[in-house]
């Protein structure tokens, strides 16, 4: 079902980019954003720079499609953000056919740490920040909330206490403005003492 799911989105986006018989003028540039299921992720931004740097910008509709509207052949970098999702960073496209489909892959902030937990297990903590940090997170959200506990965590796994005490105060501030704040109050007390200890050595 999924495969043909996505094979339909895909048809979708052909249908919209390729109305334009010639393209020696300017067309659309047209793309998906999917997540590590091949699921369409409706409202995610997007920024695409051209050549010279003009940066444009585009929204997903709720089947996970982008449009840069009137768009000449040539070299392009794309961009793009939601919130609890890994980004997408400096994406090199070369549009040279007004039928060509660009797919973007992105991947949840569960599945992202379903595999942090498998680092920290294996104790590779460098890898398990690296893969952290690709999380988009806006502020004082939830979201980031779970990002910045798992930082702190890695950081003073990895013997960076003065990293780890910046975060660890992002954490708090981000905590306080929640009104759930009672929900992460065990977890932060755990780690105020770990990094107590840590301060220690």
């Amino acid at each position: 079902m999924k495969k043909y799911l996505w094979l339909l989105l895909l048809n979708i986006v052909f249908i919209s980019c390729s109305s334009t018989k010639y393209f020696k003028e300017k067309v659309d540039l047209c793309g998906l954003v999917v997540d590590e299921n091949n699921q369409p992720i409706p409202y995610f931004e997007m920024t695409c720079i051209d050549s010279k740097g003009t940066i444009e910008y585009a929204i997903t509709n709720e089947n996970g499609i982008f449009v840069f509207q009137n768009k000449k052949s040539g070299s392009y970098v794309l961009n793009g953000k939601k919130n609890g999702w890994t980004k997408l960073t400096d994406k090199k496209i070369n549009f040279i056919d007004y039928r060509q489909m660009t797919c973007c892959k992105v991947w949840s902030i569960e599945k992202t740490l379903e595999t942090v937990k498998q680092m920290i297990f294996q104790k590779d903590y460098e890898a398990a920040f690296f893969s952290i940090d690709k999380i988009y997170v806006d502020e004082m959200s939830l979201v980031e909330i779970t990002v910045l506990f798992h930082k702190v965590f890695l950081l003073m796994k990895m013997n960076e206490k003065e990293k780890s005490k910046f975060f660890y105060e992002k954490l708090l501030f981000s905590v306080k403005n929640q009104e759930k704040d009672n929900y992460f109050r065990n977890e932060i007390d755990e780690l105020q003492k770990l990094l107590e200890w840590r301060n220690e050595e």
